[in-house]
């Protein structure tokens, strides 16, 4: 009789991952993820350029977000609405420097670039390191579904600041 215990047991434990469900904020974070290895994840983000495929599968992941946002917290939506600028300017800097790069490799012109992205991406860094440490602080008294919404966007505003520090660390590296 122990023995089938011990067997029962040992099987509820193989098998309970088997049978659990996704949550809907592991899966926002698995998306978050996802899109950012595919857009964002480049030896250099100034010499390669982001294909459209992977674009559309990172802003079809902020529309997943901004829905997520609005149905289980909608009081983040400002929060979720500066981060999606923050995306935008980040997608639009590096698409018009990539430009630039490959109409002339110069040294001039590697400096423009790396000014040019000093310039308008340095103040979105700085907003997002504001909205990282802010949604990573401790909430105690909040619903669940009010913590998942800002564990999602902390990683979000996490994957913006890392990629917005490399871009800028990128082009500096060019300049040099």
């Amino acid at each position: 009789m122990k023995i089938s215990k011990k067997y029962l047991a040992i099987s509820i434990l193989i098998a309970t991952p088997l049978f659990s469900v996704v949550s809907e904020k592991n899966k926002m974070k698995m998306a978050i993820t996802s899109a950012h290895t595919r857009a964002l994840s480049k030896d250099n983000l100034i010499t390669k350029k982001i294909d459209l495929e992977d674009k559309n599968i990172w802003n079809s992941m902020m529309s997943e977000i901004s829905q997520y946002v609005n149905t289980n917290a909608s009081q983040y939506n400002s929060t979720f609405i500066t981060l999606s600028n923050i995306s935008n300017a980040l997608f639009n800097t590096l698409a018009s420097n990539y430009g630039m790069y490959v109409s002339g490799k110069t040294k001039l012109n590697t400096s423009a670039i790396f000014n040019y992205i000093n310039t308008n991406l340095s103040q979105h860094l700085q907003q997002a390191k504001q909205i990282t440490q802010k949604l990573d602080r401790r909430v105690i008294f909040a619903l669940q579904k009010t913590k998942d919404v800002r564990e999602v966007l902390h990683q979000l505003a996490l994957s913006l600041e890392l990629s917005i520090a490399k871009a800028i660390n990128d082009a500096r590296k060019l300049s040099e």
